[in-house]
């Protein structure tokens, strides 16, 4: 019975070590990706969204709640930047949003720090 088994049981064996060994790479693969793509969004976003990003990051975790800007904070939410943090509806209609972790870390490189100084307005 055992060496009936044999053949079984080492492809079975070999198939767990495969998998064992490149799930972690595949994790890594797709984070680095996802990074990757999230760094070309923030890099390209128009100025509307770019404002709306901004007034996100500078809320310091805290929900913000909008009306007229769901539709940018959805585009921004689908690009993997924000989040519907509190759906709760309000007495006008607002749904609140806020940065994903994966923005949180992308605002502390050098690049994109500029997302985090609040603009003055003449």
């Amino acid at each position: 019975m055992a060496k009936q088994l044999r053949g079984w049981l080492s492809i079975a064996f070999l198939a767990s070590v495969l998998l064992i060994v490149t799930s972690p790479i595949e994790t890594r693969y797709r984070s680095w990706t996802t990074k990757k793509r999230q760094r070309g969004y923030l890099r390209d976003l128009p100025d509307q969204e770019a404002a709306l990003f901004r007034r996100c990051a500078l809320n310091a975790g805290r929900a913000t709640y909008l009306i007229a800007e769901v539709g940018m904070a959805r585009s921004l939410e689908k690009k993997g930047l924000l989040w519907q943090s509190d759906d709760r509806e309000t007495g006008h209609g607002a749904r609140g949003y806020s940065l994903t972790h994966e923005a949180h870390f992308l605002l502390k490189e050098p690049e994109f720090a500029h997302f985090l100084q609040a603009v003055q307005v003449v």
